[in-house]
């Protein structure tokens, strides 16, 4: 058998030797090799592999560095034939199984002399068999196999992942896939993240080139709340934030936000977390009352939703004029704003967003506080008794508007209707902004 075992892995090495593509297909691991010159020509493939280099007989070469392997390498060559290395690569790995059956059985005789629970040595034995046939089934190379499941991975994983969803067992397995993971880093495709050892993410390099020479720098045509139009430019994908304590008018100054934009945008969505169908209409009644238009006419260019998911950023149409009224956040969605406000602003393309959050009595920010002001163009605060301020503005605005001297005093009739004044902005607050 010792012959037929080392004719098989000639062979196959061989095949691989006259077409290099042929390693990317087998399904034979390192540990298949009985000898121990096939098992280190092996290992140097899959390091050629894993680092992106050709299988050229001559940078393995260069990789072995060995004179007796080089002229075993050269005897293989001289002795290649490809075409039926499918069945030499069942071949190695049938020969592969038989040894590793041999040897559990040579532990289970030693388990069982040296008093083990009989539970304890089935158990083992079990679990032993399950990955022998498995190795003989299907036994890909670990490399692949962890580059294939890294580049699935969205967000931060572990090395303790890796060999969970693997399903890698032992040890020979674990070194392999940490050595894979570390040679993965090397090659940039996945960086290290935090202090936490064996902690990675995939490293997203995915971008656009920007054509700003022929890019169309018209400002879109919209209505902002207390007049901010008159004052600011604003583009496609634009973020705007109204972050307000309870009952201090959110929704009706989103309400008019929707309103005045009608025919502005093809489209123009609210999402309502708070009202269903009852309540909002009772609300859109009231509103249109105050502002003295005639209901249902008067919002009929708004298409309502009624959110079934947490994920509102799903439901933003790309080209529409979105309102979320409001944004609650809660767990992942607290800790992880910014993120949930960047994949927002991914789905947009020439239309916009507008979200209402909540903010707590006294507080100068909404939930999440400077988490939530990262992408937003505007942010605006509305206080209980109503004053309203600008905490964030990146938009141009012209000479004589100062967004951070100045505040708004508003009153909201009829729960609709919204009234305001400019006035300089309290002196407290000012000095903290300029501080910030």
């Amino acid at each position: 058998m010792e012959d037929r075992t080392l004719e098989a892995e000639q062979s196959l090495l061989a095949a691989i030797l006259l077409r290099p593509e042929i390693f990317r297909q087998t399904k034979v691991a390192e540990e298949d090799f009985s000898d121990p010159r096939n098992r280190k020509i092996f290992r140097a493939m899959g390091e050629l592999d894993v680092d992106g280099i050709p299988l050229t007989p001559d940078l393995l070469y260069q990789k072995l560095g060995n004179r007796e392997l080089l002229r075993y390498m050269a005897l293989l060559s001289d002795n290649a034939i490809s075409a039926n290395w499918e069945y030499y690569d069942r071949l190695v790995r049938e020969y592969s199984c038989k040894r590793q059956l041999g040897e559990l059985a040579e532990q289970l005789g030693y388990w069982s002399k040296n008093g083990d629970d009989p539970r304890h040595i089935a158990d083992r034995a079990r679990k032993r068999l399950d990955e022998i046939v498995g190795h003989f089934e299907d036994k890909q190379p670990i490399h692949r196999k962890v580059k294939a499941w890294v580049q699935t991975m969205p967000g931060v994983f572990t090395v303790t992942d890796c060999y969970r969803d693997l399903g890698l067992v032992t040890e020979s397995d674990k070194t392999a896939a940490r050595m894979s993971l570390s040679r993965l880093v090397q090659q940039g495709l996945i960086v290290r993240h935090g202090d936490r050892r064996g902690t990675y993410r995939l490293v997203e390099a995915l971008s656009e080139i920007i054509d700003h020479e022929n890019a169309d720098d018209t400002p879109l045509n919209i209505i902002l709340p207390f007049g901010l139009h008159k004052y600011m430019e604003w583009f496609p994908k634009g973020i705007g934030v109204v972050a307000g304590d309870t009952d201090a008018g959110k929704t009706a100054i989103m309400l008019n936000l929707a309103h005045d934009n009608q025919g502005k945008f093809p489209r123009v969505v609210y999402i309502a977390t708070e009202m269903g169908q009852a309540l909002l209409k009772r609300r859109l009644q009231k509103f249109c009352q105050a502002n003295d238009y005639f209901y249902p006419d008067a919002v009929k260019g708004i298409t309502f939703h009624n959110p079934r998911t947490r994920n509102l950023m799903d439901l933003v149409e790309p080209d529409a004029f979105n309102v979320i009224d409001y944004y609650e956040l809660s767990g992942d969605q607290f800790r992880d704003v910014g993120g949930y406000f960047r994949q927002i602003y991914d789905r947009l393309e020439k239309g916009v967003c507008f979200v209402a959050l909540q903010k707590k009595f006294g507080a100068s920010l909404g939930r999440a506080a400077e988490l939530a002001m990262e992408k937003p163009l505007l942010y605006l605060t509305l206080n209980r008794g109503g004053i309203a301020r600008i905490e964030k503005c990146k938009t141009e605005w012209t000479e004589d508007f100062q967004p951070y001297a100045i505040e708004f005093k508003y009153k909201i009739w009829g729960g609709g209707k919204v009234y305001w004044t400019k006035q300089p902005r309290r002196k407290t607050e000012l000095v903290s902004k300029q501080n910030d």
